[in-house]
């Protein structure tokens, strides 16, 4: 699992690698932060990555 992409779109799709196919989940903001958490991410950094989400429409993860 550790070093494994996702891309994470507008209304908290997650994809694995990029946005082609279904999303693998499809979250609202706390499951979002939960998913991260549980995953690996600090709590400071799973809200730093919802940010990023709202701000540009998606971003990209690779986990720790």
């Amino acid at each position: 699992m550790r070093g494994d992409r996702y891309t994470i779109v507008a209304g908290f799709k997650v994809y694995v690698g990029d946005e082609s196919g279904e999303p693998v989940n499809r979250l609202n903001e706390d499951q979002l932060l939960d998913w991260l958490r549980v995953r690996g991410f600090s709590e400071t950094e799973a809200r730093r990555i919802v940010k990023r989400v709202e701000k540009n429409g998606s971003t990209r993860i690779s986990l720790p």
